[in-house]
């Protein structure tokens, strides 16, 4: 089965690899494209842009085609023409594809669409928990999610890894900055035992839990707000940093455990696996055949 994942992303973008290149590595034959190419099954993640004539030829290739949406952010929220680009991909879908249960009630406001529920992976490799006792701590994540720092007031000396043009927003909070790569994300995991995730609006409440996966996957320990993908982890919740930071919980192994059950790429590549058989009708036939 020839898998294309079609994006506007690149690899900096956590989507490309949750939701693209790892899924894609797991199960074999893919692509990831910017405009659709011959496959049995095309994925339509992150695919939109602002150019209106553009997404017009989208929605003309999608419809000759099988196509599963895979949507993992908001994106309904926003203004111009993205929006109703994106329910009329809902509508020609085969499948629609969420990472988190109120992701997938939004889908369901938005387009009447019932959504499979199917999570980021783990990246990075299990590390040895981290003491915390002398709190080291870290924030990470793409730029646009970088104004949740900006009333913290952290308390704490603070490490931020996030995309290039992040530097100068980190001057201006006082935060030492680390330009994203993998290495580098490898690096800032060793040095750090304490990551924050701070939430600051009801648009985050849909967000995944990658950053809370990968943290506890590292060995840190994690502070992060209250919302609902980050309540099924041993994690400190708390709107206030300062005071999560304070009482934070040290990573168990136990923890680290539930993050391995459950989101090693071996448990989600075969969550992608079950649905793309079901859509090709590999399932039905062995199900026929006993």
């Amino acid at each position: 089965m020839k898998l294309n994942y079609v994006t506007y992303c690149d690899e900096t973008m956590p989507a490309y690899r949750y939701r693209m290149r790892m899924p894609g590595e797991y199960l074999g034959d893919y692509e990831i494209t910017g405009l659709p190419v011959e496959a049995d099954i095309h994925i339509y993640s992150k695919p939109y842009h602002q150019n209106e004539m553009l997404l017009s030829m989208h929605l003309q290739l999608a419809a000759e085609r099988t196509i599963v949406l895979d949507i993992c952010d908001d994106i309904f929220i926003r203004k111009g023409p993205v929006p109703s680009y994106m329910r009329q991909l809902a509508s020609m879908a085969k499948a629609v594809v969420v990472p988190t249960e109120l992701m997938r009630e939004r889908v369901k406001e938005e387009t009447g669409r019932e959504a499979v529920i199917i999570s980021d992976p783990c990246e990075f490799p299990e590390k040895p928990i981290k003491d915390i006792s002398e709190p080291k701590v870290m924030w990470f994540g793409t730029f646009p999610n970088l104004f949740t720092l900006k009333d913290v007031n952290l308390e704490y000396p603070l490490e931020v890894v996030s995309a290039r043009r992040a530097y100068r927003p980190c001057q201006e909070i006082g935060a030492k900055f680390t330009e994203w790569s993998m290495d580098n994300m490898k690096d800032a995991f060793d040095r750090n035992n304490i990551v924050i995730i701070p939430s600051v609006n009801e648009r985050r409440l849909v967000k995944s839990s990658n950053r809370v996966i990968e943290s506890i996957r590292s060995g840190l320990s994690v502070a992060a707000a209250p919302i609902p993908s980050y309540q099924q982890f041993d994690i400190t919740l708390d709107w206030d940093m300062n005071r999560g930071i304070k009482n934070i919980k040290k990573t168990t192994p136990e923890l680290q455990k539930y993050v391995r059950d459950n989101f090693d790429i071996s448990v989600v590549g075969e969550q992608w696996r079950t649905l793309f058989d079901s859509i090709s009708g590999v399932e039905q036939e062995s199900l026929m055949t006993g």
